[in-house]
């Protein structure tokens, strides 16, 4: 919550540059930047509210995706013993219709290698099949497949990370991303003798390096600010409709409503893609205000080229 906290205000900046009169993007945003620090990078609160809380939702979410693994392997360790259980002591009673499921009349056919299946009446093999949602623990469940198809041991239809939403691939791609923008605009900065005070990291640099007279430098910085726009964006809405309303299906694909004809459901359908695409059509338009309107002077820009 407290790094959401700090999101907002981050973003606020060139949201109040996109606002902003003509010719004052960058010194608008740079102010509110200013008054936002106050809050957040303080003696110990950038330590508490920023990597403090940044780090637990990281280590959380891939120690919690892992332990959740191991908890899936587990499941499916049970239920393949319990389904190999099965079929032996049917092979041993000679009595297959009574110990298995009622899928017809099957009985057992040992395979190579040691391998078991089961086929009903009618030539068609049956084979364990895992439920598709990770966090389900349903009992395996007896299919049919027909007899030409080649049938092996049980196949697991999720690795043992599990399934990646749009959600989770976002969060992990803006891993990198996060840590190299925070090392160029805040770590670096702070630990080099360059004399870049947290006053000078304004956007005035964003502004600098968005419309530098080196390509290459302005598309290095130019395509992670597009991604961390973009991605964080997506990854922050999602999380808070994951908070505001746990049964939403992942992303922000709509729910599922009874009443279509309802105007109020139909507007709720299409609102969080609403506030996806205005939030970042808003904030692109402020750090493109920004760029553009922004000026510095020769020997900050000195100093900024060396740490570029």
């Amino acid at each position: 919550m407290s790094f959401s906290t700090f999101l907002v205000l981050h973003l606020s900046s060139p949201i109040a540059g996109a606002i902003a009169p003509a010719g004052e993007a960058e010194s608008s945003a740079s102010r509110f930047l200013v008054l936002a620090r106050v809050w957040y990078q303080g003696e110990w609160s950038e330590g508490v509210i920023i990597w403090g809380s940044l780090g637990v939702h990281i280590l959380s979410g891939v120690l919690g995706r892992v332990v959740k693994g191991l908890e899936r392997a587990e499941r499916r360790k049970r239920r393949r013993a319990s389904v190999r259980g099965l079929v032996e002591r049917s092979v041993l009673s000679h009595d297959h219709e009574d110990k298995l499921p009622d899928y017809g009349a099957a009985h057992v056919v040992p395979e190579e290698g040691g391998k078991i299946s089961a086929v009903d009446g009618e030539g068609d093999e049956l084979f364990v099949e895992e439920p598709v949602a990770e966090d389900l623990d349903e009992p395996a469940k007896l299919s049919r497949r027909p007899s030409s198809t080649t049938v092996g041991p049980a196949t697991p239809t999720t690795s043992f990370l599990g399934s990646f939403t749009l959600t989770h691939i976002t969060g992990y791609l803006l891993i990198p991303i996060t840590i190299g923008h925070a090392s160029l605009h805040r770590l670096i900065p702070s630990s080099s003798k360059l004399g870049l005070s947290p006053d000078l990291m304004s956007y005035a640099f964003t502004s600098y390096t968005l419309q530098h007279s080196n390509l290459a430098i302005r598309l290095k910085n130019a395509i992670p600010y597009t991604l961390l726009i973009g991605l964080g964006t997506y990854h922050a809405l999602t999380g808070i409709r994951r908070l505001a309303d746990p049964m939403a299906p992942p992303g922000l694909r709509p729910k599922r409503l009874r009443n279509e004809d309802s105007k109020v459901e139909r507007v709720t359908r299409q609102a969080w893609k609403g506030g996806f695409v205005g939030a970042v059509a808003v904030v692109g338009i402020g750090v493109a205000r920004i760029a553009r309107e922004g000026k510095v002077a020769e020997w900050l820009g000195k100093r900024y080229d060396v740490l570029l």
